[in-house]
């Protein structure tokens, strides 16, 4: 009979930081325990998730990320995999005058996972999927208000001004 013991985070919060960038991530995973790991990888959550089932499983994965210029998609993409994920805005970080002088991607990754773990983020809201076209159409309908406005004014002052003599 051959004995096997397997890691299992049944029941355990993992805290994930991720600084997000085009092309690749840097990922820091703290355990509840306080174990620290920091991997960069390509950006993609499939991976991040394969990632996290094969060395942390059975876990409850918890991320944040800052917000930028992927907007909403990353948040999208891991709510999918049923990693919990937060996105914050840069300025609410908790940052020390060490880290933002010796400023590197693990150290940012490194500095929200521990934020994330002792609680002290605040998310900013993230719409529904469902919600983000109709967004669009009423962002559509106020700049065609604003043109149609604009026009109004306009047309009349270049229609009824006299020609230079």
């Amino acid at each position: 009979m051959q004995q096997r013991k397997k890691i299992n985070f049944e029941g355990q919060n993992i805290y994930i930081g991720i600084d997000v960038h085009l092309k690749n991530w840097s990922v820091t995973t703290i355990t509840q325990s306080g174990y620290k790991k920091t991997h960069s990888q390509n950006s993609s959550a499939r991976e991040l998730f394969e990632h996290l089932r094969k060395h942390y499983p059975g876990g409850k994965y918890l991320a944040v990320y800052e917000s930028g210029f992927t907007g909403f998609s990353t948040y999208y993409a891991l709510k999918e995999y049923g990693i919990d994920c937060m996105v914050i805005h840069a300025a609410d970080v908790p940052t020390t005058q060490y880290e933002s002088v010796m400023k590197s991607d693990s150290m940012d990754s490194d500095k929200l996972a521990k934020a994330l773990k002792t609680g002290t983020l605040k998310g900013i809201y993230v719409h529904r999927r469902e919600n983000l076209d109709a967004r669009g159409v009423v962002r559509l309908r106020k700049t065609l208000q604003i043109n149609d406005v604009s026009l109004r004014i306009r047309f009349p002052l270049a229609y009824f001004s006299s020609p230079s003599l």
